[in-house]
């Protein structure tokens, strides 16, 4: 049996998540294809989460790793506990997040399960997971890691990689794609009311958006929509 503890990745940027923190997760999924962690929702809507991940990787039912991170948290972290999506057996509950409060801890994000969700909801920290169960983790000491890249849904999590979160779900990004990207984003954010004017004026959406160029292309109208369908679908 081992346990893995590497080192940490780089702190919180204060001035970095003043920008990142009004912003929402769906507006960098117009800029970007890669990075969510899917299947994740906040236990409180409306909560906002930024910060930097500390991976924890557990072999459920085992919840050392997790105990081993709460040690080693710093303000503006977010635990990132890869469970493997078990949802069976709950390795975050009400005390573990008071002690990871106590600590100025971001938030936390489970993939897998979490209990005592009435604290979870009425406490302080922003907590993200893939359900809830009532039977928790023990520490048994079976193999898992602090502080060592995790892949949750496909996406990999480093140290110090910005986290992201709202009722939109979870999303990861290195540090200096969440630097670049910030700016983007904010301008994005903030002209989406033109679009609702223009709209509202009588500008097609299609125009707006550069889809009429596109469909000049390679659009086409049909009089049998039923027989174009086959048609495109078994050419």
């Amino acid at each position: 049996m081992t346990i893995l503890i590497g080192p940490p990745g780089a702190a919180l940027d204060a001035g970095l998540a003043e920008a990142l923190r009004p912003l929402g997760t769906a507006s960098f999924g117009h800029e970007i294809s890669t990075g969510a962690l899917p299947g994740l929702f906040p236990l409180r809507p409306g909560v906002k989460l930024v910060g930097t991940a500390l991976p924890v990787r557990i072999s459920c039912p085992d919840s050392t790793p997790v105990h081993a991170a709460v040690d080693l948290v710093r303000p503006g972290d977010v635990l990132v506990v890869d469970t493997g999506e078990n949802t069976r057996q709950a390795s975050v509950g009400a005390i573990v997040a008071a002690m990871l409060a106590l600590r100025s801890a971001a938030g936390v994000v489970v993939d897998g399960a979490v209990t005592d969700t009435a604290e979870l909801r009425s406490g302080p920290l922003p907590v993200f997971c893939r359900a809830v169960s009532p039977l928790t983790t023990r520490v048994i000491g079976a193999p898992g890691s602090v502080n060592v890249p995790v892949t949750i849904g496909g996406q990999r999590v480093n140290p110090g990689d910005i986290v992201l979160g709202d009722d939109d779900g979870v999303l990861v990004l290195p540090v200096e794609l969440a630097r670049r990207l910030a700016p983007l984003v904010a301008a994005r954010e903030a002209g989406e009311p033109g679009y609702l004017a223009r709209f509202s004026e009588g500008v097609p959406l299609t125009e707006m958006t550069g889809a009429d160029r596109v469909l000049a292309e390679h659009g086409r109208s049909v009089t049998e929509p039923e027989t174009a369908y086959q048609e495109e679908s078994h050419p």
